[in-house]
């Protein structure tokens, strides 16, 4: 993904992608739709949030309040870089980039306010494992906002069809899925095969939900300040900072 990075948000790229879907309206018009889903469902969210798999904080950046911080993980360091520079450019300092892999994340238990997923769970190798990782990090009841594909008969859905390891959700599935990962109040909305939902954390967690464990690794964070290397320790998940829940050790990683 990282050669998508400087052209994901351009008009011209978001368009094409738009007509392969079977998608009407412009570029602008479908990032604000979805960018104002994922406000609606946060509205009156302050405190942490979490944006999994955020390429160049597409929506992380429209999402961010003074009271409102959010930490965007992906797996591409092209991505995270583009972010980096667009988070500079827009002066969004409420938005904190690190690469991590949504199945890992490098966060305390219950630190997260609400969580955003845009354009990527249908890519998630296991559905329920990184969903039931998502719901570890969020506090009991904390908000989920989710942008995906479902099946139909668009170019894309022939493409998915043809590469195994992407999803299409039937909707029926998807909330079985989530209420094995800990969710509940599964609120689809669908526009052709745009799909997007807000769910949940139950209050009381689902049976089957596990604590992924985290061995020592590195993974960069980037914020205003720059590119900082850090070494996950499972220790520093014990004494989570809900201001910073990477909570940045201060030795480097070897």
């Amino acid at each position: 993904m990282d050669f998508l990075a400087p052209i994901y948000e351009s008009r011209l790229f978001v368009s094409i992608l738009l007509k392969l879907s079977g998608i009407g309206g412009g570029s602008s018009r479908f990032l604000s739709r979805i960018a104002s889903f994922h406000s609606k469902t946060l509205e009156g969210i302050i405190g942490s949030v979490l944006d999994v798999a955020c390429g160049p904080a597409t929506y992380g950046r429209r999402i961010a309040t003074p009271s409102r911080n959010v930490y965007g993980i992906d797996i591409s360091i092209g991505m995270l870089r583009q972010g980096k520079a667009y988070i500079e450019r827009d002066n969004v300092p409420a938005v904190h980039l690190a690469r991590a892999r949504v199945e890992e994340l490098p966060f305390e238990n219950a630190v997260f306010d609400g969580v955003i997923c845009s354009g990527s769970l249908h890519l998630f190798p296991d559905t329920v494992l990184s969903l039931r990782e998502i719901a570890r990090t969020m506090k009991p009841g904390a908000p989920l906002s989710v942008q995906t594909f479902i099946a139909g008969k668009t170019m894309v859905n022939r493409f998915v069809q043809k590469n195994s390891w992407i999803h299409t959700f039937e909707l029926v599935k998807l909330q079985q899925y989530l209420t094995e990962a800990g969710f509940e109040e599964f609120r689809p909305e669908v526009d052709g095969i745009v799909l997007t939902f807000s769910a949940r954390k139950a209050l009381s967690p689902a049976l089957g939900t596990c604590s992924a464990q985290t061995g020592g690794r590195v993974i960069l964070i980037f914020n205003c300040c720059g590119i900082f290397l850090y070494r996950h320790d499972p220790i520093l998940r014990t004494s989570p900072s809900l201001h910073n829940p990477f909570q940045r050790k201060k030795n480097l990683a070897r």
